[in-house]
This record gives C-alpha cells, sequence and structure tokens, in this order.
C-alpha cells in the first residue's frame, strides 16, 4: 500500500529526514527537497492520482500539504489539516507534546480546518496533554487521576452545555478568529477559557514519557542501528570471483559538488554511508583493479523520481527507472 511506500521510500531515498534533529521538519522534509512548487503534471492520462505521481510531478500548496501529512503518518506521527488565508499547510505532532504548523506561516488565529480555528485546536491538545499524561517519570498516582478528572470536569462537560444551547463552536470565518456577541458564546467562551488554564501548565518536562512513545522508540532504535555503523570502515573490497565493491562514500571529489551532493547514514544490512545526488554532479572514483581485464561497472540506486536528468558514465548514457527499493542497475 502507500503507506508502507512512503516508509520505504523515505528510509532508501532520503534516510536523512528520518533522523532530522528538528522535530518539525522530520519525515515531511520530504516536500521540500523533492515536491517542487508548480502547477502539478500527473503521470499517465486516465491513471489513478497517487502520492507516487505526486512527489514527481510536483503541486502548489494543497499537494504539498497532502504530501507532508501523509508522510508524517506514514510513520505514525499525528497530524491536522491547516488552512490560512488563500493558502494550505499542514500541522502535526511532536515528541515535546506540542503540535507544529510547517509549510505556512506559524499563526494559529489565522490557521483553521473547516468551522475549527488553530487556536481552539492547539489550546485543546495542550489541554489534552496535561491531562493524560499518564505513567511517565516521577508519576504520582493520586494527583495523575486529579489530572485525569479535570479536562472532564472542566472541559467536557462545559462542552456538552454548550452543544445543549446550541452555540456555534469558536472557528474560523474566512481564515480570520471568529468573533461573536457575548450572548452568543458565554459558554463556549467558558470552555476556551478552561483549556488556556489547563494548556498553561504544559511543558516539555512533565510531557516526557519513559519509552511510551512508539515514534520516540523508532527513532531511538534507528539511531542505535546508525550508531552501531558509525564505525564501520568502508575500503574497496575485492571478492573472489573477482567482483570490486566500491563504497559510494569514497568519492574523492564530495565536497567540490556542494549542495549538490549529500552523504548521509544508510539503512541498508551492510550499514555505511550512501551519496545522495539532489543536483549536476560529478562524481569521482579511484580504484585500483588487481589484474587487467574487462569489467562491468553496476551501480545499487534507488530514485523515486519519473523524469530524471541523464546519468553519464564516461561516454555511455543511461535512462533509469524509478522505484522505492534498491535495485542494482547495470551501466
Amino acid at each position: 500500500n502507500e503507506i508502507q511506500w512512503c516508509r520505504d521510500m523515505i528510509r532508501n531515498y532520503r534516510p536523512d529526514h528520518i533522523l532530522h534533529q528538528n522535530d518539525q521538519w522530520r519525515y515531511c522534509n520530504i516536500v521540500r527537497s523533492d515536491v517542487v512548487y508548480k502547477a502539478p503534471a500527473w503521470i499517465g492520462n486516465g491513471c489513478p492520482r497517487s502520492y507516487q505521481q505526486l512527489i514527481s510531478g510536483g503541486g502548489k500548496c494543497g499537494p504539498r500539504a497532502w504530501m507532508g501529512r501523509f508522510a508524517c503518518k506514514s510513520f505514525g506521527i499525528p497530524t491536522w489539516g491547516v488552512r490560512q488565508p488563500d493558502h494550505a499547510a499542514m500541522s502535526h505532532w511532536t515528541k515535546s507534546g506540542e503540535w507544529v504548523i510547517c509549510l505556512g506561516g506559524p499563526n494559529w488565529m489565522k490557521s483553521y480546518w473547516e468551522d475549527r480555528n488553530g487556536v481552539d485546536f492547539e489550546l485543546e491538545t495542550r489541554a489534552r496533554t496535561f491531562c493524560g499524561i499518564g505513567r511517565h517519570s516521577g508519576y504520582n498516582e493520586e494527583k495523575d487521576a486529579y489530572n485525569y478528572g479535570e479536562y472532564e470536569k472542566n472541559v467536557f462537560w462545559l462542552q456538552c452545555i454548550v452543544e445543549i444551547h446550541q452555540e456555534v463552536q469558536i472557528g474560523s470565518q474566512n481564515g480570520n478568529y471568529l468573533q461573536r456577541p457575548v450572548d452568543e458564546r458565554l459558554w463556549s467562551e467558558l470552555v476556551l477559557l478552561q483549556k488556556k488554564i489547563l494548556a498553561r501548565y504544559v511543558t516539555e518536562k512533565n510531557v516526557q514519557r519513559d519509552g511510551m512513545s512508539l515514534h520516540c522508540n523508532t527513532k531511538r532504535n534507528l539511531a542505535n542501528i546508525i550508531q552501531e555503523r558509525a564505525d564501520i570502515e568502508e575500503n574497496c573490497s575485492f571478492r573472489d570471483d573477482g567482483t570490486i565493491i566500491i563504497p559510494a562514500s569514497l568519492c574523492r571529489n564530495l565536497r567540490q559538488n556542494g549542495q549538490n551532493v549529500i552523504q548521509t547514514k544508510c539503512f541498508l544490512p551492510e550499514g555505511g554511508n550512501q551519496i545522495h545526488v539532489r543536483g549536476n554532479a560529478c562524481l569521482e572514483y579511484t580504484v585500483n583493479v588487481p589484474t587487467t581485464s574487462l569489467y562491468t561497472l553496476r551501480a545499487r540506486i534507488v530514485t523515486v523520481h519519473a523524469r530524471q536528468n541523464t546519468l553519464q558514465v564516461k561516454v555511455r548514457d543511461g535512462s533509469l527507472p524509478f522505484f522505492c527499493f534498491w535495485q542494482w542497475y547495470e551501466l
């Protein structure tokens, strides 16, 4: 399915996005690196539109926001759609308990989804975080049981009164924070006030959990795998059958290519590093072959774009298929 495809694609094609140091751009940075901002170009007339096509065909704010949310969801990160005046963006949860806006302005008051304003959504996430901290480090059964009841008592039952009085929810109108006369919003304003009171107790320190977050566990496990392979010394290896294995990281002119070439840790079973080419670049390798012979050059390549620049090896050109798994390609 497409979720599995997305996980495989980012793990193989851009593993650096998985271990991004900035929680805001982990996973969804694939949008900034690969989904070009332009009118979308769908591949194949009449073919079902998919995220595989989107990453190659590009798109403006809407498709880019879809792709960002999809990338986060593929790795289990909760997301919330965000619309802003004349713009589409996205938001997602971070391990600190905070929700952040990506691909748009960091303004919750100007953000909304359907009839709900971003201010109300962001406050509720923090209020729920405080009241649902769970068995974290320093868990106090009596105190935390009280926290669970706080949301139910101070927010949930007030929200029921809002429904009974059929008040319009705190929401948005044309992207602006919705203002209403006091007599039309008394109970809903009380709900918002209670959320603010609960939300102010939330800090990054009191939402840290010890081993209870799938996201944190996944990232920690991946980091451990990378760390175990960090000390691997990569050199050319020579097999008995005459095969010569040349690690991609042995490129001798890596720095000369500037930002067009990135070296990143690799998730392949043998570990090591991989090279990601972002633009026109020339990669040079020097190999001392043990015997004079006729050699066939094969490169292990992963690419997800249907439209590519020509790959040139000396005087031979070749076009590559696009796939999200590592494949051997004979040049």
